[in-house]
């Protein structure tokens, strides 16, 4: 996986490089919170925005998979290799993930994701606009190419999104989709079926 080329700190790991990039559709307003470049940068900038530590990443990673699994009959269209592949190498650590990747997690969080370019800070793309808004704010990340993904905090500090135990959401989404899928129910219609299954655990 190439993430670019990233050397450990004084401590041997690689932890936040506080390094400071206006407005909020420029991530010159935010502080890079550097990942390791160890093809889990994606997955750790996302445990990072919504736990406030990129130690879940793993966690991250397999609840995408198990949800992508689930969403087959819809994410299988963007994915250039078979199915099962795809799957099998996403599920291992060390394995980048992108576009499909981001996809699926901002509708396991239901939660808008921005995406902004180091080599301009201007905003690059948004993920799952239409979203109930129920966090305080989006997920951002930066993207600072050869696949490589950090996570962006505002200048007064981190707030992580979730206040809840990391696996809870994860694991509600993946069962509401399963449900929706045992129940026939078109994915068209997954907002409202989500609302009504939610209603019931």
């Amino acid at each position: 996986a190439d993430c670019g080329d990233y050397a450990p700190d004084a401590n041997g790991g690689f932890g936040y490089q506080g390094r400071s990039t206006g407005s909020s559709s420029s991530s010159s307003a935010y502080v890079v919170r550097e990942q390791a470049g160890d093809g889990n940068c994606l997955f750790r900038s996302f445990s990072d925005q919504l736990y406030g530590s990129p130690e879940y990443h793993a966690l991250v990673r397999d609840r995408c998979s198990k949800y992508l699994a689930s969403e087959r009959a819809y994410f299988e269209q963007f994915v250039a290799e078979p199915f099962e592949q795809f799957l099998g190498r996403i599920q291992r650590q060390g394995e980048w993930g992108d576009d499909v990747e981001i996809e699926a997690l901002s509708e396991i969080y239901d939660c808008r994701v921005e995406i902004y370019a180091s080599y301009s800070d201007s905003l690059m793309r948004t993920f799952h606009e239409a979203c109930d808004a129920k966090w305080p704010q989006p997920i951002r990340l930066q993207y600072e190419g050869h696949a490589h993904y950090n996570s962006l905090a505002p200048k007064s500090g981190l707030m992580p999104i979730s206040k809840r135990f990391p696996g809870e959401i994860e694991d509600a989404a993946i069962r509401r989709s399963r449900s929706r899928n045992a129940a026939g129910l078109r994915r068209e219609g997954a907002g409202e079926a989500d609302a009504k299954l939610t209603e019931q655990e």
